[in-house]
């Protein structure tokens, strides 16, 4: 099922949509995210949790999730402004379909008991950086309001640890990344940023720690990527002051009940 939360909201057709497909499509059972969300919603023993999945793309990790819990009647809707990610989505028994920006607009009759982020909070930007972070804690902020009191966020994000400061690297790849002047984009571009042009905000631990206490939750689990971001070149590292680089995926509980 696909639905149109909101007619009139901004839908997204970017160049790194294309990419970001790509790289989803390669999501099973065993990808380690999929593990971690889906034995925790064992652990919970809940008969029938129902999640949404922000930013969920075509819909592959939903539906991995849904098939590495056979014996709960998981039901997943994904969020996803993206048309591309319209055209290509799966099908799967447990899955539905949004076609919508996840905002503060964005409206549900229900309560979940998941909510996920699989690498795509440093996807919500806004052209300035104090009108970015106003955007992330809005959309975890909304999501908080979605769930039941004992719900739970799912993160799966990449994290930046800076030699200097506390949130450095990420305050630089964000400058650069969203720089819109062609020299720039396109030299970041050929250097990996798949957002060169559009920008991304990532953030250390520690900041987004900060951005999670402030919106009532409490890292619960931090599950790190087997492999990713162990190597990273030292010439990427030092223009970016950058110290240390991981993936983590993250069970967030609430400290104050919605």
């Amino acid at each position: 099922m696909t639905t149109d939360n909101n007619p009139t909201a901004k839908l997204r057709k970017e160049e790194s949509d294309e990419k970001f497909i790509e790289w989803s499509k390669s999501t099973s059972e065993t990808t380690y995210d999929v593990v971690a969300l889906a034995n925790n919603l064992k652990r919970i023993g809940h008969k029938a949790p129902t999640g949404l999945d922000i930013g969920g793309g075509i819909g592959t990790y939903a539906k991995s999730v849904v098939a590495s819990c056979p014996d709960q009647d998981v039901r997943i809707t994904v969020v996803d402004p993206g048309v591309d990610a319209n055209e290509q989505r799966v099908e799967a028994d447990g899955v539905d379909y949004v076609l919508a920006p996840f905002d503060a607009t964005f409206d549900s009759d229900e309560k979940y008991d998941f909510i996920i982020f699989r690498t795509v909070l440093h996807h919500l930007i806004a052209d300035t950086e104090s009108d970015t972070y106003q955007t992330q804690l809005t959309a975890l902020t909304k999501a908080k309001s979605l769930l039941k009191p004992d719900g739970f966020i799912f993160v799966s994000e990449n994290f930046y640890q800076p030699w200097i400061g506390t949130d450095t690297t990420s305050r630089i790849i964000f400058a650069v990344t969203s720089c819109k002047a062609k020299g720039i984009a396109g030299l970041a571009r050929r250097l990996g940023a798949n957002t060169a042009g559009e920008g991304v905000r990532f953030r250390s631990l520690q900041a987004w720690t900060q951005i999670y206490d402030r919106v009532g939750f409490k890292i619960e689990s931090h599950d790190l990527h087997p492999w990713w971001g162990g190597v990273m070149p030292f010439w990427q590292k030092l223009p970016l002051l950058c110290k240390d680089r991981y993936q983590a995926a993250q069970i967030l509980t609430q400290t104050e009940a919605s």
